[in-house]
């Protein structure tokens, strides 16, 4: 039952409760910094913690930015230092993330460029190098390739080893079916939950 599991891993729930006030991103390094004290003190209940998504952290950075800066994010366009405040707390969060001695998990989602005339997956967040580097912090980087499946069911393949357009690296094995658990994969990378 997907319910046990759930119980199992800690997740890192990204809500910006009022837009103009941007503080999702705030609230989510105030619960990594705390996540990260009770690891240290040997007090931490969860085995893994899940933070959805980096998408959602990104945005939330960049708003924060805008805000600190009084730059009205919905009509003005930001500026190079509002740019790389966003990008370094970024990377200072996904560093701290994966500092954790827990297994981490980090969702985000993926966009098409074109690179040299082929398309490719990257990450979907802002920044040139930015997209590139996150995935460079963590060893294990899966892809999940969704399909319709027909008759309202939706199919869930683990992409685990790279091919031409996408990034992904694993010791667990390529196009694993997803739909047997977050916690089954997990335990094929030897982590007992």
């Amino acid at each position: 039952d997907w319910r046990e599991e759930r119980l199992k891993c800690d997740v890192v729930e990204l809500e910006e409760k009022n837009p103009a006030r941007p503080d999702a991103a705030k609230n989510a390094k105030l619960q990594l910094d705390h996540i990260s004290k009770l690891c240290k003190a040997g007090q931490y209940p969860f085995q893994a913690v899940a933070v959805d998504g980096l998408t959602f952290l990104a945005e939330s950075y960049l708003k924060a930015a805008c805000v600190n800066e009084k730059l009205d994010f919905s009509c003005q366009t930001p500026h190079m230092r509002i740019w790389q405040l966003a990008i370094q707390q970024v990377q200072n969060f996904c560093m701290r993330l994966k500092s954790l001695p827990i297994v981490r998990i980090l969702t985000a989602h993926t966009q098409l460029v074109t690179i040299d005339e082929n398309e490719v997956e990257r990450i979907g967040i802002y920044g040139r190098n930015l997209p590139i580097s996150i995935p460079g912090l963590f060893d294990e980087i899966w892809y999940t390739k969704v399909r319709n499946a027909g008759g309202g069911k939706v199919e869930f393949t683990l992409r685990t080893k790279p091919s031409g357009s996408i990034t992904a690296r694993s010791i667990v094995e390529n196009n694993a079916n997803q739909n047997e658990g977050l916690l089954n994969l997990i335990s094929q990378l030897g982590h007992k939950l």
